[in-house]
C-alpha cells in the first residue's frame, strides 16, 4: 500500500471540499461597517462611567484645579512683608555730584523699594562718587 504524500492529502481535500463563493464586495463591505459599528458601541458602553464614578472623577479634578489656582497664587504674588522686613527704607537726600538735567526718584509701597533716575549727564566732567542720605 501507497503512503499517501501531502499533495495526495490536499489534492483530495480540494476535491471533497470545495472553497465557497466569495460574496460580492458591496456586501463583505456592508458587513464588515455593521460588524465595526457594532464593536465601536460595545467599546463605548464598557467606557461608559457610571453616576458615582463620574461624581469622583468631577471632584477630583475640581479639586486639582482649585489646589493649583491657590498654588499659583502663592507663587506668582507673594506677600510684600515677606520679603523685606521693618520699615522701607527712605532716601532723605540725594546728591549727584556731575552735570545733569533731572532727577527721578520713585518709591515702590508693594516691594518696599526706590528706583532712581539721573537724566541728562554730561560726560565732560570727572566723576565724583555720590552720597544718598
Amino acid at each position: 500500500m501507497k503512503t499517501p504524500d501531502m499533495n495526495d492529502i490536499r489534492r483530495e481535500l480540494r476535491t471533497r471540499y470545495a472553497a465557497p463563493e466569495p460574496p460580492p464586495a458591496a456586501d463583505f463591505w456592508a458587513e464588515a461597517n455593521a460588524r465595526l459599528d457594532l464593536e465601536l458601541q460595545e467599546r463605548m458602553r464598557r467606557a461608559r462611567l457610571t453616576r458615582a464614578q463620574f461624581r469622583m472623577v468631577w471632584t477630583a479634578t475640581a479639586a486639582a484645579a482649585g489646589f493649583m489656582f491657590v498654588l499659583s497664587l502663592t507663587w506668582l504674588n507673594p506677600r510684600p512683608d515677606a520679603a523685606v522686613a521693618g520699615p522701607a527704607p527712605a532716601v532723605q537726600s540725594l546728591d549727584v555730584r556731575v552735570g545733569h538735567r533731572g532727577v527721578l526718584m520713585l518709591e515702590g509701597n508693594r516691594h518696599k523699594g526706590t528706583v532712581v533716575f539721573v537724566s541728562g549727564i554730561q560726560n565732560d566732567s570727572e566723576p565724583v562718587p555720590a552720597s544718598v542720605h
